[in-house]
């Protein structure tokens, strides 16, 4: 197994000051970009798009994105887990173990390290000042409809782990068929070398978020 220890703080803790505000998520899904809707900070369910429902001065072009390498070099840093943590580790990332069992589940250990982060945001640069204004606008002319906005999470932006690499634990390999085993997030490529496993051009999966609760 791996330690953990002061190695795993220090890649949070660089995240963390990089990207001051980060959410980190529990399960990556697709669905969850710029403009998603959350049930709340702490429940990560996606339950749609704020677009539809706002009014003008914000219009379609607004809501467009971009995807922009974030310039702070996490390289150096690697984040440990065990156990049943060890799942949640690979799950926030966008790795699927499917079928381990319980047993299974204590003898894995992983290290994680980040290579490229990504950040998909509005273009125009759309923020919590300007969904404000539009959501002020929305409850003086339609109550109900801000009603069922309100304590949900808004993101206005997604970071990715475009490219990193999982090792596993001896422990592991020795209990399961990696290679059939592991799936990667959709339209990124998984290469193993050894007890190492590299995913790249992960585009889909955030593990972390901007936003704000709607109150």
């Amino acid at each position: 197994m791996y330690s953990v220890g002061l190695v795993m703080r220090d890649l949070e803790a660089a995240i963390v000051q990089a990207i001051p505000d980060i959410n980190f998520l529990t399960i990556a899904t697709p669905d969850i970009r710029p403009g998603a809707l959350l049930e709340s900070r702490h429940l990560e369910r996606y339950i749609g798009q704020i677009e539809p429902c706002l009014m003008p001065p914000l219009t379609p072009a607004m809501f467009e994105t971009e995807r922009q390498p974030v310039a702070v070099k996490f390289q150096d840093l690697s984040l440990e887990r065990s156990g049943a943590a060890a799942i949640g580790l690979l799950h926030r990332f966008g790795l699927q173990l499917p079928g381990i069992g319980l047993s299974t589940t204590d003898a894995i250990s992983v290290r994680l390290c980040l290579e490229t982060v990504t950040v998909q945001r509005f273009t125009s640069g759309l923020g919590k000042l300007e969904f404000e204004q539009a959501l002020r606008s929305l409850k003086a002319q339609n109550l109900p409809a801000f009603q069922r906005l309100q304590n949900h999470f808004l993101v206005v932006a997604t970071y990715y782990a475009r490219d990193f690499c999982v090792t596993f634990g001896a422990e592991l390999l020795n209990a399961i068929d990696l290679d059939r085993k592991l799936q990667s997030p959709a339209r990124s490529r998984m290469q193993r070398q050894g007890n190492t496993v590299w995913v790249t051009h992960n585009e889909t999966l955030p593990f972390g978020v901007l936003g704000y609760e709607i109150t």
